[in-house]
């Protein structure tokens, strides 16, 4: 069973091989345009509503998606190597461990002061198109 609309290279294909209709729907690869049999001729039913992205959004959506997951922001930043690095204390009271949670590697960490500096940093390079090899630093404290 076939539900979606059949592909073909563009709309003028389409009316020479179909010059007395088709049932079902068809799809003009070249426009991206939906076109049906209706009252005896072939009508232009506009834009298909499930095209794909485009390349920007696309490259848009992983550069978010690498930026929430860590990939590529932060060298290590999932822990998978089971390393705390680039993490490193801002005191030497704080204690890290990697811990595996829910199918992941966290940072677990800990610390025995009262030290209002204590916490975690991790220096990282990020390169995002506009921001070339800008040094940042994170401060996390309790």
């Amino acid at each position: 069973m076939h539900n979606g609309p059949t592909g073909i290279e563009n709309a003028d294909l389409l009316k020479s091989n179909y010059p007395n209709g088709s049932d079902g729907t068809f799809l003009a690869l070249d426009t991206n345009h939906i076109w049906i049999w209706l009252n005896n001729q072939w009508r232009d039913a506009g834009d298909y509503q499930a095209s794909g992205l485009s390349q920007q959004a696309q490259e848009s959506i992983e550069d978010a998606r690498s930026a929430i997951l860590g990939n590529e922001l932060v060298s290590n930043g999932s822990f998978a190597t089971g390393k705390i690095d680039p993490a490193f204390p801002n005191t030497g009271d704080t204690h890290m461990e990697v811990h595996q949670w829910s199918d992941r590697n966290w940072l677990y960490i800990t610390s025995d002061g009262n030290s209002p500096w204590k916490g975690v940093r991790w220096n990282f390079m990020i390169q995002i198109k506009l921001i070339l090899a800008t040094l940042y630093s994170i401060v996390f404290r309790h």
